[in-house]
């Protein structure tokens, strides 16, 4: 399958001029998902999904309003009537359109097309294409598919849960939310499931957008920004919600190393899975801290580190400890610390507040 407008054949006469410029290779239903999110904002207007191994076999959704009136004028302007959906199986005989209300629907009805999944024909009421000016009455279905729409439930209370964990710590996109939500279910789900659980990311995340608009300030979120940023002007690499664990952040931390500057002294992180607990108020957030084994010129060697090099590693470790602890302080959170190189820094957060990402 190649995601994008055909290169042999013209979509319709007045849709010409809005070829979308690269074809995607192998969609996949999350792919789709986006192209049709795009669709929606006003980013485009239509796509097409065409069957590379089927002749004259190919299904496209259009935006509603572009379809029945100045495409044009749509571009930059979000999609709030809804789409057309047409497919072809082989002869013209075989074109079918029909009216889709929501992106949910039209989602699953291009999926279900494309994956060969079962039902999706009988979600809307289809008309066929004569090309000489009206569509027909005509039934798509040969099959005699039936569509039971009822999700997995349990999967889509599931997804529901952990993405209103994301949307609530703030510090995801909406795309990575949606993928994040698709990724969480099993691989061989329904495709109401899957449209089910997409709906249920964005319940979410339209929420959060409603109930930030009343936002005067980001309570808590403001006090640690401010204080992740002096951190890092003050020489340390300071990162939130950076990597998945503290596994991968140790691992990863020296790479946001500016690599033609000095080498900083040390760093401090806190992960997205701790990130996700700030959904939860209150709630105690690990900072992870460390120094740089390049500041303070030590070289591992094959038997590891020498007494002396731990001992300067602890010292600088506590070093960088203690001014992530006094600047969580002097943005007035609350933090406990024990001194200890090997103890995280916890902060206590009570007001969490983070505006999504636009």
């Amino acid at each position: 399958m190649i995601c994008g407008v055909s290169t042999t054949r013209a979509v319709t006469d007045r849709f010409l001029m809005y070829r979308t410029p690269e074809p995607v290779e192998d969609p996949t239903p999350f792919g789709l998902l986006l192209l049709l999110q795009d669709i929606q904002r006003g980013n485009d207007n239509f796509f097409v999904l065409e069957d590379q191994e089927v002749p004259d076999r190919f299904a496209q959704v259009i935006r509603a309003d572009a379809a029945n009136g100045d495409a044009r004028a749509c571009y930059g302007t979000r999609a709030d009537k809804g789409y057309v959906v047409e497919y072809r199986d082989g002869d013209p005989g075989r074109h079918f359109q029909a009216d889709c209300p929501t992106l949910e629907v039209a989602h699953e009805l291009l999926t279900g097309w494309m994956t060969g999944g079962d039902g999706w024909r009988d979600l809307v009421i289809w008309r066929r294409l004569d090309f000489e000016g009206d569509a027909t009455d005509g039934d798509p279905s040969e099959s005699g598919e039936s569509f039971d729409g009822e999700p997995d439930e349990d999967q889509v209370t599931y997804v529901r849960g952990e993405v209103r964990a994301m949307v609530l710590a703030g510090f995801s996109a909406w795309p990575e939310v949606a993928r994040a939500a698709e990724e969480m279910l099993n691989a061989d789900v329904s495709s109401a499931t899957r449209t089910a659980a997409v709906r249920a990311a964005q319940e979410e995340w339209d929420q959060r957008v409603a109930e930030q608009a009343g936002w005067e300030d980001q309570g808590d979120y403001d006090k640690l920004a401010a204080a992740f940023a002096d951190l890092e002007s003050g020489g340390l690499v300071a990162r939130m919600s950076f990597a998945c664990c503290s596994s991968c952040g140790n691992a990863e931390i020296g790479g946001e190393v500016d690599p033609v500057g000095p080498v900083p002294p040390g760093f401090v992180y806190f992960h997205s899975q701790d990130a996700a607990r700030l959904a939860v108020a209150p709630s105690t957030l690990y900072l992870a801290y460390g120094a740089f084994h390049e500041a303070l010129g030590i070289e591992t060697g094959p038997d590891g580190l020498t007494a002396e090099q731990q001992d300067s590693l602890a010292a600088a470790t506590r070093e960088v400890g203690r001014l992530v602890a006094d600047a969580m302080a002097e943005h007035g959170l609350g933090v406990v610390w024990t001194d200890d190189p090997n103890d995280a820094v916890k902060v206590t957060v009570t007001d969490w507040r983070k505006r999504l990402p636009a």
